[in-house]
């Protein structure tokens, strides 16, 4: 190791930020989803509302997390509790390091965190280590491609409408996730897709790019918030629906075909949103989901033309009727030409009802005949009829390897659908909980939600956490970590522990 000296420092602005103090389990579900020479800014907060950070690269942290339980806390997996923490310095201009520039049992020590007046950290700095020191290459070098040095000038911050292109190893402070999409909304003339039918029900089919932003945080759909003066979308701080590019058919299928060939389990994960959703919000929901559920496959939106309005609710219970025939259209196609061994399916809300009638092989609007079984469907706050949907079930069960259901009873939209259909809702949890034999019900009343309560698939990172090992491997919930066994008068259920 080398002696103490003075060195230059080396700072990097693309790295991945996550909570210390979350689950094992979820943080290697998160480091899935990056590259092994990505950084990654652990930070925890103390009693004292004092926050402190440990810069770590991914190949640093996978073997430490090896063989942990998964529900250890990875502050405690990586022994970071009593352990001092980097410094926190606000400027970029400090050109020197004074120090010991590696430590193998605290990495992350040498090094500093760049905050912003707010506290936000923007940059990693670690010491610039001559090769001649010795022949150990130092961590900084391996992430050389990915940093800024500290003479150079900050990069400025464009915006999802003309983003600003990358100058020479400057990295963006976003990356970006394709997702693929079929969908029978009618075209806009400046581009994009209305919240209408399609004048003939075709199916137009393309990808599109969306911004994650370099410190995302799971579970979170960032987006301008005006309390915060943040009044324009930003791709180095919010998802963005960057890039929507249309394709014939036949290009559309093509191209799926070489993203499933790249993965090795050649995997398809379809997502159908429910009410009140935008092609956009839609667009920027499926990216979200697949990038946090760390998703090696290719991912599929397929949107419907829900109104996108909060007073379109009955516009929306009839066109969901009327896309059934689309999406059954759709999923023999992507059966037959999109080359995946598995497919997944995730529906959310009122899309739960197109999807789970189609299924219905006595339905007159199926024809589920040469359609293979899906591996696992999904069905997460289903705004559907609970008695229309004990008939189904069990017509349904043989159509997917597994199908899992969850169930809130703190979901205000489920309870104000309730309301206007006065009979309960499949989305419901307590003592209108749907359990079936042949499909496995998960109540999540019990998880952090946001105040409708109503997107817990993608705003819990328990909920997350669940459906990583559920479309990874299929694991039951008997073996999957935080569910607890709960039996009802219909028979077992499971539920999230508090």
């Amino acid at each position: 190791m080398p002696e103490t000296n003075e060195f230059s420092i080396r700072w990097t602005r693309s790295f991945l930020r996550a909570d210390a103090e979350q689950p094992t389990g979820t943080l290697r579900m998160l480091l899935t989803a990056i590259r092994r020479n990505q950084w990654v800014l652990l930070d925890r907060t103390n009693k004292a509302a004092e926050t402190r950070f440990y810069p770590f690269i991914k190949g640093e942290l996978t073997p430490r997390l090896e063989g942990v339980p998964f529900d250890t806390p990875a502050t405690r997996a990586l022994g970071l509790e009593g352990r001092p923490s980097s410094q926190t310095i606000e400027s970029n201009r400090i050109r020197l390091f004074t120090g010991v520039p590696e430590n193998e049992e605290e990495p992350w020590l040498p090094r500093k965190v760049l905050l912003a007046p707010d506290g936000t950290p923007l940059a990693i700095g670690v010491p610039r280590i001559p090769r001649e020191l010795g022949e150990h290459r130092a961590a900084s070098e391996i992430a050389s491609d990915r940093t800024l040095t500290e003479d150079r000038e900050e990069p400025q911050r464009g915006y999802a409408s003309s983003p600003r292109a990358p100058q020479p190893d400057i990295p963006l402070d976003y990356s970006i996730v394709r997702i693929f999409y079929a969908t029978d909304r009618a075209k806009r003339k400046k581009g994009g897709y209305a919240g209408v039918r399609s004048p003939d029900g075709q199916l137009s089919f393309g990808t599109c790019d969306v911004t994650i932003p370099s410190d995302h945080r799971m579970a979170m759909l960032e987006s301008p918030r005006w309390w915060k003066f943040d009044f324009s979308m930003n791709p180095n701080k919010h998802i963005i629906l960057q890039q929507v590019n249309e394709l014939p058919a036949g290009n559309f299928f093509s191209m799926l075909n070489g993203s499933v060939a790249a993965d090795p389990d050649r995997s398809v994960l379809v997502f159908i949103h429910g009410y009140w959703v935008s092609f956009d919000e839609a667009a920027r929901r499926t990216a979200q989901l697949s990038y946090d559920l760390g998703f090696k496959g290719a991912p599929v939106l397929y949107s419907w033309p829900s109104a996108g309005r909060l007073t379109g609710y009955l516009t929306d219970e009839a066109t969901i009727e009327w896309t059934k025939p689309h999406l059954l259209n759709f999923l023999h196609q992507l059966a037959d030409s999109s080359g995946a061994s598995r497919i997944h399916i995730i529906a959310h809300s009122m899309g739960n009802r197109a999807l789970v009638k189609i299924l219905d092989p006595t339905s007159s609007a199926s024809s589920t005949i040469g359609l293979p079984p899906f591996n696992q469907i999904v069905l997460t706050a289903p705004d559907i009829d609970t008695g229309e949907f004990l008939q189904l079930a069990s017509r349904i069960r043989s159509t997917a390897e597994r199908i899992t259901l969850y169930a809130s009873s703190n979901d205000k939209a489920i309870s104000l659908s309730k309301t206007i259909h006065t009979y309960p809702r499949a989305g419901e949890s307590g003592d209108n909980i749907v359990v079936v034999s042949g499909l496995d019900t998960v109540d999540a009343s019990s998880v952090d939600t946001s105040l409708i309560g109503h997107f817990y698939y993608a705003e819990a990172r328990a909920v997350l956490s669940d459906l990583y090992y559920l479309i990874k491997d299929g694991t039951p919930p008997s073996n999957r970590h935080g569910l607890d066994r709960r039996l009802c008068s219909s028979g077992e259920y499971w539920a999230f522990r508090p």
